[in-house]
């Protein structure tokens, strides 16, 4: 998702629609303050004063925006200040939807901010991982492989099986050269003690291009890495980008568990820290130049040089 600003001239009128979601019923939350400051810095290049900025109401708001103005932009702006604060009311619903009308855009999250307003989190978390990375890898899978081989990554993750084909082609990445990706991706696997696809209870085959992420990103696999890997991995993704922000936001600061290998968390975007690195890395991977979830033959490009790779791809050295 691009992120280049179209009009500097319009933050301002942006801003105070964002504001006005914000503040509809609490002043600023700390995270909230936080979000909108990193967002100046690091994606804006402003440095307006939050609190001197002017509330603006829906209609107000699409009477001033121009034709080109990216309204979808703000719109996101609005859902994630919410998701921020912690906790989603209908009030915080109704009014995202209010500005939704207003500006003549229909985006799914504004569908997913009232689900989870309303509670229904069963129906969340299957739209939400459905339209995230995870739904597309998944998808990619069945399109290549079928739904056997969809079948076969789920018996090896619950060790009932064991694809020897799979698994001896990831051992041969070893055998690969220092530095090439594919010698990454291998070694990945074994420095974090993770088994090699194909193996029991091994994360099926459409979870490589996320770990392909992780190598080329260099990102860890704590917790901060995964916040990190996930808001690279929205940045490049070219379709329903706020998806996989969503996802961030529900397993890891709000404990809406999307995820069985992962637990979620309660806050963690509340660490000022932890929010510039996720909204770095979201920078980061929105210069990227192709979506590596939209059929990205990883497979021929493993042996090749992991920098080559890298500088093709225009993942940027980490900051």
């Amino acid at each position: 998702m691009k992120l280049e600003v179209q009009d500097p001239s319009l933050v301002p009128l942006a801003l105070g629609a964002v504001k006005a979601v914000a503040t509809a019923r609490a002043p600023l939350h700390a995270t909230q303050r936080t979000m909108l400051a990193l967002s100046q810095r690091i994606v804006l290049g402003t440095e307006l004063d939050v609190d001197a900025v002017t509330p603006v109401d829906p209609t107000a708001l699409a009477a001033a925006l121009p034709p080109h103005a990216d309204r979808e932009r703000i719109l996101r702006g609005m859902v994630l200040v919410c998701l921020a604060r912690g906790e989603v009311t209908e009030a915080d619903a109704v009014l995202v939807e209010r500005y939704a009308a207003a500006l003549g855009v229909d985006l799914h999250v504004v569908k997913n901010l009232r689900q989870l307003a309303e509670g229904h989190l069963a129906l969340l978390r299957f739209d939400v991982t459905r339209r995230a990375f995870t739904g597309k890898a998944i998808a990619e899978t069945v399109d290549q492989e079928g739904m056997l081989g969809l079948f076969r990554g789920a018996a090896s993750r619950l060790g009932l099986r064991e694809d020897t084909r799979v698994v001896e082609s990831f051992e041969a990445l070893g055998s690969l050269p220092e530095r090439t990706l594919g010698r990454a991706l291998h070694d990945y696997y074994v420095i974090n003690g993770f088994p090699l696809p194909g193996k029991k209870h091994a994360l099926p085959s459409f979870g490589v291009v996320h770990d392909l992420c992780h190598v080329l990103s260099g990102y860890g696999v704590d917790g901060p890495g995964e916040i990190e890997v996930v808001s690279f991995t929205g940045g490049f993704m070219r379709t329903d980008p706020m998806s996989t922000l969503f996802f961030i936001a529900l397993q890891a600061h709000l404990d809406v568990r999307l995820v069985a290998i992962a637990p979620g968390s309660k806050g963690a975007l509340d660490d000022p820290a932890m929010m510039e690195r996720a909204i770095r890395a979201f920078q980061r991977g929105s210069a990227v130049k192709v979506d590596l979830f939209d059929h990205w033959d990883y497979a021929a490009q493993l042996e090749r040089p992991l920098d080559v790779v890298r500088a093709e791809l225009g993942v940027t050295p980490m900051a």
